[in-house]
């Protein structure tokens, strides 16, 4: 794939995408859905989400060039609040046709300032939302690491690709959680500051890949949480098929840069190489992997992505399950019937 380039700068900078409103509901934020409409071409989106202050920003700040561009705090709050995207996107040439890829970076789970239901509704629309889907861990992939995966074993339950319901034939659900597997971003566990070697159980050494498989394994052990843990394991590997694993080492390794300093530092190359080569070869597989934003296999133009997004806000709202391919079709009847009126006009 050819390389990268950049829109002009008029957007550069971080725009809100979805604002958490008082009271528990959410809005799609007019500047940046009206930026979203103003884009040509096709549209993918890459999203980061994870455990609050677990350094979603900051990475974000490297993936698209600007150090000082999401914001980055240094404290036990959460930083960001609701879904932000950097306004300019990264293009790609795909096939001689613009390929905009937009970075969103989402508020945290399990801040001290929101509930397990406001986790649910961020992390499924982020999912929704994505054409990769890359989840910031820590370290390595041990029971806690599963454990605050723990959404995605509901995931079927707050987002569906198809309508259903509790009249559903037997061997449905099933039939379910495939259509909603083809419809799911690509997913990729990053661990960060990871300094371990990738190991299987017997010691040898693996790729990342296969650590990640090994540790979406079944494993044995009694009581609830390891169940629930083997219910998180099959939940990942049945509904995102597409899955990648990267280590990125701690930032400062090596370095004179000290942990606090990291908020504010403008200057990347004082940066550990180790990390910045891992952060290379990470930007180079969104550049290769990433794919436009589709659904049921047809890429959505930016103005339809908006009314998607907008479609998903509304559902959550009112308290229903967003379902893929309904939301999907009244747009798509929107939009031919915008295009019939456009043409109608055109030859009045």
């Amino acid at each position: 794939m050819p390389p990268a380039k950049r829109t002009p700068a008029t957007l550069a900078g971080p725009m809100q995408l979805i604002r958490a409103e008082p009271g528990g509901r959410l809005s799609v934020c007019e500047d940046a859905a009206a930026a979203l409409c103003d884009l040509p071409g096709k549209l993918a989106i890459c999203t980061v989400a994870g455990v609050y202050r677990s350094g979603k920003s900051f990475l974000l700040n490297q993936l698209t060039g600007a150090p000082c561009g999401f914001a980055v705090g240094s404290t036990v709050q959460a930083c960001t609040k609701g879904i932000w995207m950097w306004g300019e996107p990264m293009v790609l040439d795909q096939g001689g046709e613009p390929l905009n890829v937009l970075f969103l970076d989402t508020e945290g789970l399990s801040s001290i300032c929101a509930d397990d239901n406001h986790d649910a509704k961020i992390f499924s629309l982020a999912i929704l939302l994505s054409s990769m889907f890359v989840y910031n861990g820590d370290k390595v992939v041990n029971n806690a690491a599963i454990d605050s995966l723990s959404l995605v074993a509901n995931l079927t339950e707050r987002v569906r690709a198809t309508a259903g319901g509790a009249d559903s034939k037997p061997g449905s659900a099933s039939d379910e959680a495939d259509a909603l597997a083809a419809e799911l971003p690509d997913f990729v566990w990053l661990l960060r500051d990871a300094f371990l070697e990738m190991v299987d159980e017997q010691g040898h050494a693996v790729s990342a890949r296969e650590y990640l498989e090994e540790s979406l394994r079944p494993k044995s052990g009694g009581g609830a949480a390891a169940a629930e843990r083997n219910e998180t394991r099959a939940a990942i590997t049945r509904l995102f098929r597409r899955r990648e694993l990267f280590a990125l080492p701690h930032p400062t390794v090596g370095t004179n840069v000290k942990e606090g300093e990291l908020s504010k530092l403008n200057d990347l190359s004082k940066l550990s190489p180790q990390f910045g080569e891992a952060i290379l070869s990470l930007k180079a597989h969104i550049a290769k992997a990433i794919r436009p934003k589709g659904v049921a296999g047809t890429p959505l133009t930016p103005r339809a992505y908006v009314a998607l997004v907008r479609a998903y806000v509304a559902s959550i709202n009112d308290g229903a399950v967003p379902q893929i391919h309904a939301a999907w079709a009244a747009i798509a009847g929107a939009e031919c019937e915008r295009a019939a009126s456009a043409a109608a006009e055109g030859y009045a």
